[in-house]
């Protein structure tokens, strides 16, 4: 198997646009299960910068609605 070389490609300008004037509005809820969900998520990247509390939470979200988005 031949394999080439690694492409970056950038995300698309909407998307990103998207990233800026929605994440402030994305909020993590937990569930009487103790679960967590989403709330306010309109577009682009959900948490650009993860933080805590939920940190790994919040990554796996971005990562997870990115690759599900593109």
């Amino acid at each position: 198997m031949e394999v080439g070389p690694t492409v970056n490609y950038p995300l698309p300008k909407n998307y990103l646009e998207a990233t800026e004037k929605y994440s402030s509005q994305v909020k993590i809820v937990e569930l009487p299960d103790g679960g967590l969900t989403l709330t306010g998520y309109q577009g682009g990247i959900p948490f650009p910068n993860p933080e805590e509390p939920h940190k790994g939470w919040r990554s796996w979200q971005t990562f997870g609605i990115a690759i599900c988005r593109t």
